[in-house]
């Protein structure tokens, strides 16, 4: 009966940290994902300065972040979105590539948005 608690205080355990995961997940990504959002407003506004600040600041946050998710999340997925920063922001630094920038961004946003539902406690993603 012992070893029945035990297993079954483990396997709650791990399912907590699941949940909790999954909200880390979700909390940080949509938060860059807000910066970028911003950005693309700003930069079809006409202010590049804004736009190139808050695109940084997503970079950033990501980067604070990269070890939480090298460890809780598949590394290529990762890889894509930080590179995917840096190319969205190299598109910006130069004035010439404001359609690149765009197309930049909503690429790495919806490469956010499907990792989020990758972690998300559904059925399909048990199976």
């Amino acid at each position: 009966m012992r070893r029945l608690w035990i297993a079954s205080l483990i396997l709650l355990a791990l399912f907590l940290v699941s949940i909790w995961n999954a909200g880390e997940v979700r909390d940080r990504t949509e938060h860059v994902i807000t910066l970028l959002e911003q950005a693309e407003a700003s930069l079809e506004a006409g202010d590049r300065e804004t736009a190139l600040a808050l695109t940084e600041q997503a970079n950033s946050d990501w980067e604070t972040h990269d070890m939480f998710f090298q460890t809780v999340l598949n590394h290529s997925i990762v890889d894509q979105v930080s590179i995917g920063l840096r190319e969205a922001l190299a598109y910006l630094q130069d004035r010439e590539t404001g359609g690149e920038y765009s197309a930049a961004s909503a690429a790495l946003m919806q490469r956010l948005q499907m990792m989020m539902k990758m972690e998300r406690l559904t059925l399909g993603n048990l199976l």
